[in-house]
């Protein structure tokens, strides 16, 4: 039988150093997954854990304050629509029209506007906008409360396609501003606030100048799964080029509440905290992520039947005002 040559004293403390070595290796864990970003073991069960946690809890109905439109089989199998591709610009303006007829407080689009359609050039080699175009720009403007949607993704993110990014010049800085699309930037004193490098953006895809110059406001629509493809969180905040961007949810959040910006509260590296306004605060988590609400059945069959209307409704004014 071997026999131990630990003094009696330090048997004695065995049973507490393990106590501490174990707190401090799982506070060392919870510290570098507390992002819940990466593809570990913990992070997986954190993730199915909070999956469970969710059907326990049951089914939860969405109110009723939004409604979709979308763009169903009904409108694509309607001639006056045509397919999927066809987001033809003068369309996309009477949808404008007829929705503002229903006096909405915001409307906005989770889809990008970021190309002319059917530009010419004029003898200088610039752009001139099609009168499809300029029939948009238009509507945006006399609606003066549309919120338009951008591209922004992640360096963390998978990078899918070569997308290039729109150069941000000092005049659409200046123009973006005059709109408030960026947060108010809250620092405690004598504390040095950076940018996390869990939310730095890698692509901005802007919608076309002559769009966002009519619109209220832009915020990024495009979806962050996370290391296992599953969309449990959504970020709210995307830092690129010294600046942070909103996303479309925050923005239409803060007309709808009629409130004039959003407040990131800043701590280091950390955002503390996301308010519209002076008012209500968006729960998010240290990276700026907004935990969804994913429980139940997925895309239009997880809406209320009232909360959807068909997109070529809308453009052939067939929606009843609300």
């Amino acid at each position: 039988m071997a026999r131990s040559f630990l003094p009696e004293s330090i048997k004695k403390q065995i049973p507490t150093i393990l106590a501490i070595a174990i707190t401090l290796l799982f506070a060392t864990l919870t510290l570098n997954r507390r992002q819940l970003a990466d593809d570990s073991f913990l992070t997986s069960l954190e993730s199915r854990w909070m999956d469970a946690k969710f059907r326990i809890r049951g089914e939860r109905k969405p109110g009723n304050e939004v409604v979709i439109v979308g763009i169903d089989d009904k409108s694509l199998n309607d001639p006056d629509w045509g397919s999927a591709a066809s987001l033809h610009h003068d369309k996309m303006a009477t949808v404008i029209r007829n929705l503002s007829k229903a006096k909405p407080k915001v409307i906005g689009f989770d889809i990008l506007f970021g190309d002319p359609e059917d530009p010419t050039r004029d003898a200088n080699g610039n752009i001139v906008l099609s009168d499809k175009d300029l029939q948009l720009a238009a509507a945006i403007k006399e609606a003066g409360n549309v919120v338009l949607g951008v591209y922004l993704d992640r360096k963390s993110d998978a990078q899918t396609a070569n997308v290039e990014s729109t150069t941000m010049t000092p005049e659409r800085e200046n123009l973006y501003a005059v709109k408030q699309s960026f947060p108010v930037e809250s620092c405690p004193p004598r504390v040095t606030c950076i940018p996390n490098r869990a939310i730095e953006g890698r692509t901005l895809q802007l919608a076309l100048d002559a769009f966002i110059d009519g619109a209220k406001a832009f915020g990024f629509v495009n979806f962050h799964p996370d290391a296992e493809g599953r969309l449990r969180r959504q970020p709210q905040v995307i830092s690129h080029q010294n600046a942070y961007f909103l996303s479309l949810d925050l923005q239409l959040l803060r007309f709808y509440l009629d409130q004039d910006s959003i407040i990131l509260g800043l701590n280091e590296d950390r955002i503390e905290s996301v308010k519209i306004g002076t008012g209500t605060e968006f729960p998010v988590d240290d990276v700026g992520r907004y935990l969804l609400n994913f429980n139940g059945k997925s895309g239009p069959e997880g809406v209320r039947a009232d909360n959807i209307v068909s997109i070529i409704d809308v453009l052939k004014d067939k929606v009843p005002p609300a």
